[in-house]
């Protein structure tokens, strides 16, 4: 019982002096710092109150996300590890560790806290979103897992839909890839990203009318080359040579025609 109270006292004085050493922080100071985007004289701020042997997590993350912001991803990850070795299972520090790793170039560090939020959280979109992004390669077969996961958790979010999609399409399994970009649209119908990327898969599963329609929508607001490609295509296989011809010799004027448009032409 005396152990006990012994342990419950010693850690209300600890409470106390941290609240106290809070309060020295000169909040509105603090508050002109994040607003004006000086984020290092910030860190430095904090650091001259609260000294160097700071032993609180949340302490040490705000000072690590000050450094992070400021670009300076060595102390970021010096006070992030410092606030790991306190809360090793905080989701927000471990995400913060595997930014600054995937930034540096150490794409094996990141995945290792990755790995720890998937161990904590195994429904966390984010983190599976974040994993696919670490491999460059879309034939990699650990991209197309994440992908999936994540687009299984949140089947809306764009970009996982469109890196998906182009996966899908490299595997040529375009139906997967059409499903996909089309569920995403749904719920973001002005993503003109998500309808370019649907045009030449639209176009492989002879789906040219829909091509036809979406694709001349896109031209009245952006001139894109690959789009009137796409569309010009869809042209010529409904056998609509004229309108074909028209945007051929667009791609012509514009110095983008190649082998396969000429062809076409």
């Amino acid at each position: 019982m005396k152990r006990w109270l012994a342990s419950l006292v010693i850690m209300l004085c600890c409470n106390a002096v941290f609240s106290q050493t809070a309060n020295l922080v000169d909040k509105e100071k603090l508050f002109d710092f994040y607003q004006t985007q000086r984020y290092a004289d910030a860190a430095n701020y904090l650091r001259t109150v609260y000294g160097e042997d700071i032993t609180d997590a949340r302490t040490l993350s705000q000072i690590g996300y000050c450094y992070l912001m400021s670009g300076n991803n060595v102390d970021a990850e010096k006070f992030y590890l410092k606030a790991y070795s306190v809360q090793p299972h905080s989701l927000p520090i471990l995400f913060s560790l595997a930014s600054i790793n995937s930034r540096r170039g150490n794409i094996d560090k990141a995945k290792l806290y990755y790995g720890e939020i998937v161990k904590i959280d195994s429904n966390n979109f984010s983190v599976y979103k974040s994993l696919a992004n670490l491999f460059a390669s879309n034939k990699d077969s650990l991209k197309l897992v994440y992908l999936v996961k994540a687009n299984k958790l949140n089947p809306l979010e764009g970009d996982v839909a469109n890196d998906l999609a182009d996966v899908y399409a490299g595997l040529q399994e375009r139906e997967k890839a059409y499903k996909v970009l089309n569920v995403a649209i749904a719920a973001d119908t002005g993503n003109i990203i998500l309808k370019k990327a649907l045009l030449p898969i639209a176009n492989f599963l002879k789906k040219y009318n829909e091509v036809i329609a979406s694709g001349e929508k896109i031209l009245s607001v952006d001139n894109d080359a690959y789009v009137i490609k796409d569309v010009a295509k869809a042209y010529y296989f409904t056998k609509n040579y004229t309108k074909a011809i028209s945007l051929f010799k667009l791609l012509e004027v514009m110095g983008l025609q190649n082998e396969a448009t000429l062809y076409y032409t």
